[in-house]
């Protein structure tokens, strides 16, 4: 790493605390899932306790905030951008640096007490730390990762003076989890998935869907480091509601994540072979700390657009009706028959248009088909496929174990929660009200 220091005009801000010492600091900042952007060319994980906001600032890709608990003003901004400097002259990274300074400087107020040039995710970085100097001041640091020629990620960081020392150690932390990927081979591997996602949905019928489905009722153990936490049941139904033809799926699922902390939901989904038509509701309600809040959602398409409602405690939204992307788009109910759905003899990704009725849009969701191999599952060893399954293109998968016939054996979530097939006796020597509680949860 270089750390150079500037011309005297941009020395007025002391050097914060030194690389090492934020290395360390960085260590104990706690860090969410991992946000992937393929199409941009990278992916990290931001803090915990922050929220992920829109932005239509110029070349600005994702930004996070940071609220106080007590008032919910923002505390500090984290963003991404892409950035462009045709302006830079030479091809040295130190002359990039000064050139930049003296840039900010003038146009952004930003002045900056020294730079560092080090190598970050296989490329080239400068580091700027400063104090913006209009009405009002903030500490900010700007971290350039140069892509190519004079195109560069920007990762800024901006807050108050006085939080310098913790700003700088959210930023190191995050820095560390950076990974730059290739957005070229990301758009083609898309359109490929997309592409079999589609001959896939084409080759859909009542026929081939009825054989899908599992006649007798589903029951699957949830676990947290070991332990239980909560169970699911699911029944597969080839009859819908009003004795239609399709595909139905309802679900009881009970989670007890953390001490003092329920979650309930029950789910109902219906769908035609031809995707011409489906519905679904959720039900669930959540207990923190002996506080109940109840949360609902309905939907239903028809006539290629897709309509929905929900609530949460007092709150109703009811979205717009969108336009489905019907050459894509794969159904609720489907989504839960999609491991059986493709070819597991062959690795190849399927990428779909799945509807997420909290952004009344369409996430991209693409599961993916590894190779089998051996695992160790309930003390003895199976032999079983290997798959993910990415619920957005900006989330990590969730990973899976298949059987031969495309039935799930165990998945386990980004964040560490595993799902795992289990009998009815194992759900109930672990969590013996469980019938009780699904038929409180209504039929």
């Amino acid at each position: 790493m270089t750390r150079t220091t500037p011309p005297p005009a941009l020395l007025l801000i002391p050097l914060c605390a030194g690389a090492l010492a934020a290395a360390d600091r960085a260590a104990h900042i706690p860090l969410d899932q991992p946000y992937i952007d393929p199409l941009h060319g990278f992916s990290l994980r931001p803090p915990l306790k922050t929220t992920r906001t829109r932005t239509t600032a110029p070349g600005r890709l994702v930004q996070w905030l940071r609220r106080d608990d007590r008032t919910g003003a923002i505390l500090w901004t984290l963003s991404v951008s892409r950035r462009s400097e045709p302006k830079l002259k030479g091809a040295d990274p130190s002359a990039w640096a000064r050139q930049l300074a003296s840039r900010f400087r003038k146009s952004d107020l930003f002045e900056t007490g020294s730079y560092e040039i080090a190598p970050l995710a296989a490329r080239t970085a400068l580091t700027f730390r400063g104090i913006t100097k209009g009405r009002v001041k903030f500490w900010q640091r700007r971290v350039m990762i140069h892509l190519h020629k004079r195109a560069f990620l920007e990762l800024r960081i901006s807050g108050a003076v006085n939080m310098q020392e913790k700003l700088d150690s959210i930023a190191t932390a995050v820095l560390a989890t950076l990974e730059i990927t290739d957005p070229k081979v990301a758009l083609a591997r898309r359109k490929a998935n997309l592409a079999r996602g589609r001959e896939l949905l084409d080759g859909l019928s009542d026929g081939k869907l009825r054989s899908l489905i599992r006649a007798r009722s589903q029951w699957f153990l949830y676990s947290s480091k070991g332990k239980p936490v909560g169970f699911m049941l699911k029944i597969e139904s080839p009859l819908g509601p009003a004795g239609r033809k399709g595909y139905q799926v309802r679900t009881w699922m009970m989670l007890k994540a953390a001490p003092g902390h329920l979650t309930e939901i029950r789910r109902e989904m219906f769908a035609t072979a031809d995707r011409s038509a489906e519905s679904w509701s959720e039900t669930g309600r959540e207990l923190v700390d002996g506080k109940i809040s109840r949360m609902s959602e309905r939907g239903a398409g028809t006539g290629g657009q897709i309509a929905s409602t929900l609530v949460r405690g007092s709150k109703t939204k009811t979205n717009k009706p969108v336009k489905v992307p019907q050459a894509h788009y794969l159904p609720r109910a489907m989504a839960w028959l999609l491991h059986r759905m493709v070819d597991l003899k062959k690795p190849a990704g399927y990428a779909f248009a799945a509807y997420d009725a909290a952004r009344n849009d369409f996430n991209l969701r693409t599961f993916t088909v590894g190779r089998p191999r051996e695992i160790e599952l309930g003390g003895r060893n199976v032999r079983a496929v290997r798959a993910t399954d990415q619920l957005r293109a900006d989330s990590a998968p969730a990973t899976m174990w298949l059987d031969e016939k495309g039935n799930l054996l165990t998945m386990q979530a980004a964040g560490g929660l595993v799902m795992e097939a289990a009998s009815e006796q194992a759900v109930t020597r672990r969590f013996p009200n469980a019938r009780e509680t699904i038929r409180n949860m209504g039929k």
